[in-house]
């Protein structure tokens, strides 16, 4: 099966908290979008989320990050529309670049 590699971080701290993960690629959902994601900003809220230092944190391990630029890879079998150019998406839920598909 393919992998893809992401950044998570382990635990609250400095750079040492990052680390490299491979993860299976699965195929889309039904209703779900699998976005290859071409390049994602380092942001103050990563990095402040990452020490420890914001009201709301999020639970460890998380993947840093809530916006990318990416094209959209492979569609599942309920999706009707779906533009095949570069896309941005910014997301309030990290978890959602957890891996690289999207509701």
């Amino acid at each position: 099966m393919p992998t893809y590699k992401s950044i998570i971080v382990t635990e609250r701290g400095g750079p040492e908290a990052l680390q490299v993960v491979e993860n299976e690629l699965r195929e889309p959902g039904p209703r779900e979008v699998r976005i290859r994601i071409l390049a994602t900003p380092v942001c103050q809220d990563d990095i402040a989320a990452r020490v420890g230092n914001r009201p709301f944190l999020p639970k460890l391990p998380f993947v840093p990050g809530y916006s990318i630029l990416g094209v959209v890879d492979a569609v599942g079998r309920e999706v009707v529309f779906v533009n095949r150019k570069r896309i941005h998406l910014i997301t309030e839920n990290r978890s959602t670049l957890a891996s690289p598909l999207a509701p």
